[in-house]
């Protein structure tokens, strides 16, 4: 008897572990698939952010001159996942994005440099 109420004790828990785990996937789920719908032609950068903040509610954390010198944008996207909208976006722009939390950080690409070739001394 003693050991049957332990089995059910067990078994209860180990249902309420994942019980729990389903839960917390689900609600993950749903915060990593925001979508958005936009559609704007030849409009400044900056506008287009601040339509995703309104649907999102994201934050924008970006260098204000960064922002304001990025190149027009045509974009027309339904239902799209948030993600996949910022890649469409920041194409051919001189900046990319990071996503911490619900912030977007825009930040400018990384200059490439030249690759160092060594040169060794002859004797």
């Amino acid at each position: 008897m003693r050991e049957n109420l332990y089995f059910q004790k067990h078994r209860l828990k180990r249902f309420g572990l994942f019980l729990l785990t389903v839960v917390l996937s689900c609600i993950t789920a749903i915060g990593l698939s925001q979508t958005v719908s936009i559609r704007e032609n030849n409009v400044p950068f900056k506008k287009v952010l601040i339509e995703i903040k309104k649907q999102t509610g994201y934050t924008f954390f970006n260098n204000s001159d960064l922002v304001d010198k990025a190149k027009n944008v045509t974009i027309d996207v339904k239902g799209m996942s948030l993600k996949d909208a910022l890649d469409l976006l920041c194409k051919g722009q001189s900046f990319t994005y990071t996503i911490v939390g619900k912030v977007i950080a825009i930040s400018p690409l990384a200059e490439k440099k030249p690759d160092k070739c060594a040169v060794g001394a002859s004797p």
